[in-house]
Order: structure tokens, then sequence, then C-alpha cells
């Protein structure tokens, strides 16, 4: 029996406490970049003492996810509200949203990320020289995960 590795039919759900608390779903993805990516997280650290002398010890870690859809999609309309409602500014009241993401992949596991916030985007689209416009990336940081 082969595993099925395909991600055709992932989706990503975002919740946010202010602006979209019922939440929505994200199925939009880009189609030239990874569409949903995770950075490695580092959870420990062995250190050596100028006699040789090994130590470790565990840390937190922050968990990094970039979300890139398909510009002007409705999945792009609302990850830019919410990246505008969370952008401080002069004469701007902040959202503040807490952001919870479930990962949702297509062999029925999913990822459960919570306490995050949105930390990037682009404000509006980029044109790039083939004439289309560039994929909007969404970048998130999360405190807390569970994978299922």
């Amino acid at each position: 029996m082969s595993l099925n590795i395909a991600g055709f039919g992932s989706r990503v759900y975002f919740i946010a406490t202010g602006t979209f608390p019922v939440g929505f779903f994200v199925e939009s993805f880009a189609d030239n970049v990874n569409p949903v990516e995770f950075d490695d997280i580092e959870t420990a650290e062995l250190v050596m003492g100028v006699n040789g002398n090994t130590a470790r010890f565990n840390k937190p870690a922050i968990i990094n996810m970039s979300v890139s859809v398909l510009p002007t999609s409705a999945a792009d309309k609302s990850l830019s509200i919410l990246l505008q409602a969370n952008t401080v500014g002069k004469n701007r009241v902040l959202a503040n949203d807490e952001i919870t993401a479930n990962v949702y992949y297509s062999n029925g596991e999913f990822t459960q990320l919570n306490d995050g916030i949105i930390v990037g985007g682009k404000p509006g689209y980029t044109i790039s020289s083939e004439g289309r416009f560039e994929t909007m990336t969404y970048k998130f940081q999360f405190s807390g995960y569970s994978f299922v």
C-alpha cells in the first residue's frame, strides 16, 4: 500500500477574535509558491562549557506559518481585511485579534494553531513582469499547536 501525500483538497480555517469571530475558510491557494508553509521549530539546545561538559535545555518556540493565496480571491480579501485591522497607524483603532488557525489536510489529519497574530502581508497587489498580480502571502505567528 502506498501513502497518499497529496495536498489536494487541503484548506485552512481562520478565526480572529474581533475581526472574524465566526471565521472563514481559505481554499484559493497560490499556484507558484508553497500555499501553506511552516518554519522549523527548535525545541531544545545542547551547549558545551569551556571544559567540554555538555548541558541541554528545552526552550519555547514561536510557530511561524505563511499562507499564500491567489490575488483578488475571497480568501485574499478576508486576509487583507485581517492584516489591515491589525496594522497600527495614526488615527486607527487596532483590532488586536487573537487568531486560531486550523489546517485541514486532504488525508483527514489537521493542525490546530492557537494564540496567534498576523505579522505580515502586502498592503496591495504587486504586478509581476509577466503581467499578472503576484501571489499574496500572509504571515502569522502562534504560540501553541497540536497535530492530529
